[in-house]
């Protein structure tokens, strides 16, 4: 690493190894379409056996007049059950800093958000105020340096007992071709403690495990290995401690369509899980 170093935010810690266990893997019928000009819009619908729903988000970037701070709106909406509008400008109070206002209307309810964060060399800092009909704070830093070593934590306070209702430490170790990340998490469940790790194996094959441990219930595992399989075309297989086995293939169709298929079978209850296609625009 450089000599100056921005660590990501806390809660980005380990996302490498959180995308490539999650992501590609449909289990549903889903259709994004998405546009760049004049507005950047996605459209996402999604279908399944217990019905079907969409979600429309639409933003802008721009700039503040005389301030010329990079700035962004943001508008979103689900099923039209759920709304909110977000402003965002960067560098307001600092150099290296985001504001972010949103305004959330679900089942009758409104909620708030304030939120900031900044990031310098060694270090990023997070937080957030949410006016709801419980009022919560939360914060969080990471630090690190060239070493590749980081550390962090997160708390979130409920404002109004002054109690604190989750909180979490981490330590990970980041490099060009590996990251593991170790966190543990205090909420209402209890405590829960997992690692998480990324490589960049040779012939271009990406692997990535996840160890969870809960006192409450029996720990778990899951592992991901995706190679590319010929041009335009990606493979993933996915295998967790329940004896689960997903597979998930991603193909260009043309530089614009990307086509993803997957499924999910369960060999303790002797079925397929899951199913799912997923169709993207861009």
């Amino acid at each position: 690493m450089s000599a100056d170093f921005v660590p990501p935010l806390y809660k980005d810690l380990g996302k490498k190894s959180r995308d490539l266990l999650s992501k590609n893997f449909p289990d549903s019928v889903n259709l994004e379409l998405n546009q760049n000009e004049p507005l950047s819009v996605k459209l996402t619908t999604t279908s399944r056996a217990g019905g079907s729903s969409f979600e429309v988000e639409a933003s802008k970037e721009f700039r503040v007049p005389s301030l010329e701070l990079p700035s962004k709106v943001t508008v979103f909406t689900e099923s039209l059950d759920k709304y909110y509008v977000d402003g965002q400008v960067e560098n307001l109070l600092l150099p290296g800093s985001k504001l972010n206002l949103r305004s959330t209307y679900k089942a009758g309810q409104y909620e708030n958000k304030l939120s900031s964060e900044y990031k310098r060399n060694y270090l990023s800092f997070s937080s957030a105020f949410s006016a709801a009909s419980k009022n919560t704070a939360t914060a969080s830093v990471a630090v690190g340096g060239k070493c590749g070593f980081l550390a962090g934590g997160e708390g979130e306070l409920a404002v109004e007992s002054k109690q604190v209702t989750s909180s979490s430490l981490g330590v990970a170790y980041v490099s060009k071709n590996f990251e593991v990340f170790g966190v543990s998490k205090y909420g209402a469940k209890g405590r829960v403690h997992s690692v998480s790790y990324w490589a960049a194996l040779p012939s271009g094959v990406n692997f990535a495990s996840e160890l969870l441990y809960d006192a409450s219930t029996k720990p778990s595992a899951r592992f991901v290995l995706e190679k590319s399989l010929a041009e335009n075309l990606n493979g993933k297989v996915r295998w967790d401690s329940k004896n689960r086995l997903a597979v998930s293939l991603v193909t260009k169709l043309n530089p614009n369509l990307e086509l993803t298929v997957a499924e999910e079978v369960d060999f303790e209850a002797a079925n397929v899980a899951k199913v799912g296609l997923s169709l993207t625009f861009k």
